[in-house]
């Protein structure tokens, strides 16, 4: 899905990988992809709870639940473009 960038302007593509369930925990496998100036890399967990979860985590309700989180960033061609992917593995209390 073509969602606004966190920055606040801008689009990115954002998609839900996967996810599991284990032992009262959930962890959700996202990635965004992209160009944009401030990059997709955000580590700041209220941010990622706003931008990420708010639409493909819904049952993530307050940023304080997410216990662990993890970035992978990099490249690939997508279209002719080299374009930035960001891929965000989220685990969080359900």
């Amino acid at each position: 899905m073509k969602v606004k960038h966190w920055q606040g302007y801008g689009t990115v593509e954002m998609k839900k990988v996967s996810q599991k369930i284990q032992n009262g925990v959930k962890t959700v496998v996202v990635k965004v992809s992209g160009n944009h100036e401030w990059g997709l890399e955000r580590n700041d967990v209220y941010d990622i709870h706003r931008w990420i979860c708010k639409r493909l985590a819904k049952d993530c309700k307050e940023y304080s639940d997410i216990i662990n989180m993890s970035i992978n960033d990099s490249y690939e061609i997508i279209n002719g473009i080299d374009t930035e992917v960001c891929v965000y593995t989220i685990s969080y209390k359900i």
